[in-house]
């Protein structure tokens, strides 16, 4: 027996075998009968569920529908130390579970929530990881958060006057993320 070991390779009904010991030559290896037509062997269906994760994260699920669009995302408190450097940030990420307000077109930044405001489209509550969606038509949005009583979104469109607004378009989700960084150092 050689102190190289045998590969074995099966090309349509010639199996070849590759011995390092003959230099890496290549010879015909007889198979089974040398069949010109031999059975096909089926691999075992393969289980494609995930495993479980030894810390699940959870997602948003937003409906699937067709035709359906919208807005998802998750709703944020970062605290603590981000400063970039040596190391990891050793900063906490926890989700909210808080009201978050959908209003139409873009909207100057206030701090009172109205529930009769002209431009309020829905209050919908991200659940206790902080993620929530909410079906939408096309168009632009202002989507903040109701946190401590007040709306805040740490996002503007170039002044501190008027919130950064997203885009919903046909048939696609708009993920928008929502992060209180008030108790953050960066």
């Amino acid at each position: 027996m050689s102190q190289f070991p045998t590969l074995r390779i099966v090309v349509g009904v010639v199996a070849l075998s590759l011995n390092a010991a003959c230099g890496g030559a290549i010879e015909p290896t007889p198979t089974a009968g040398n069949d010109p037509n031999p059975p096909v062997k089926q691999d075992p269906p393969i289980d494609v569920t995930p495993a479980p994760s030894p810390t699940p994260t959870p997602s948003p699920t937003p409906p699937t529908s067709i035709g359906q669009q919208g807005v998802a995302g998750r709703v944020e408190k970062w605290t603590g130390d981000f400063m970039p450097g040596s190391g990891p940030a050793k900063g906490k990420v926890e989700g909210l579970s808080v009201p978050v307000h959908v209003f139409s077109g873009r909207m100057s930044s206030k701090t009172k929530p109205d529930p009769t405001h002209p431009q309020l489209v829905a209050i919908v509550k991200s659940d206790a990881s902080g993620f929530y969606a909410k079906v939408l038509p096309p168009g632009e949005y202002t989507v903040v958060a109701e946190i401590n009583g007040a709306l805040y979104l740490n996002s503007y469109n170039g002044s501190a006057n008027e919130w950064s607004s997203i885009e919903v378009t046909g048939r696609t989700w708009t993920k928008h993320q929502i992060v209180d960084s008030s108790g953050a150092s960066f």
